[in-house]
């Protein structure tokens, strides 16, 4: 990775304590954390508590200090067991914590630290903010083969379960990414109208519609027996 950015000054994690050749640079990316495997925590609780200890994680909220001086929530794995996360913290977090001492001034002049992982990093760690996976990562939730099929038909109901079915999406894409999910459809051309028509039972029905083809939409509501009596377009926040 260091080639492809073109980075001369990289290292692997370990032993960072001893490492001075970050003291310099301008900008300073730790990708991932230091981790001992599960066999060496084993080793480590059995020789120090005489408890190998549990080594599930769950998912749990820590505080993390913000730099003008509030605390967010971070979620992120952490050891359920106090023995083997004592462990875990002594000999895999505090290397963490080291790679990002590189930062401060003893270490060297200031400089930009970007941390890419999802770990509970301790409250004695000042923040400055978080960053977004998808505005750095972003891949699109709607598969190109999906929104070709879509753009074949000329339209698509808003609707979680077409949306599920027609886009490819999961439940929890559905219901976490909406946002997403809606700024695709009008990036790929196609427009949000609201629909008010009468269906064959001669009822009322008003539904939203991400329409590319407007032939294509009102062929399929004569096919359907709908009676269209509005369509309005309309911005989506």
């Amino acid at each position: 990775m260091a080639n492809q950015l073109e980075i001369d000054v990289y290292d692997h994690f370990g032993n960072l304590r001893g490492i001075n050749k970050f003291s310099e640079v301008d900008c300073l990316i730790i990708l991932g954390r230091y981790c001992i495997n599960i066999n060496a925590l084993q080793e480590y609780s059995y020789a120090i508590f005489n408890n190998i200890g549990d080594q599930e994680r769950s998912y749990l909220n820590s505080y993390v200090r913000m730099k003008d001086g509030t605390s967010q929530l971070l979620n992120s794995k952490i050891h359920n067991d106090l023995i083997t996360r004592a462990i875990s913290d002594h000999f895999s977090l505090s290397e963490t914590q080291q790679a990002i001492g590189r930062g401060r001034m003893i270490h060297g002049k200031p400089k930009d630290i970007y941390y890419l992982s999802n770990e509970h990093i301790g409250s004695n760690i000042e923040v400055t903010g978080f960053l977004n996976y998808d505005d750095m990562f972003f891949k699109p939730l709607i598969g190109p083969g999906y929104l070709a099929k879509v753009n074949e038909i000329g339209f698509i109901k808003d609707k979680q379960k077409i949306f599920i079915d027609e886009l490819g999406l999961t439940r929890r894409y559905t219901e976490q990414y909406p946002d997403k999910i809606i700024k695709e459809l009008l990036d790929d051309a196609f427009i949000c109208q609201k629909v008010i028509y009468q269906n064959k039972h001669r009822k009322k029905v008003e539904d939203i519609y991400f329409i590319k083809d407007n032939n294509k939409f009102n062929q399929f509501m004569l096919s359907k027996q709908y009676t269209v009596l509005s369509q309005e377009s309309f911005q989506v926040d």
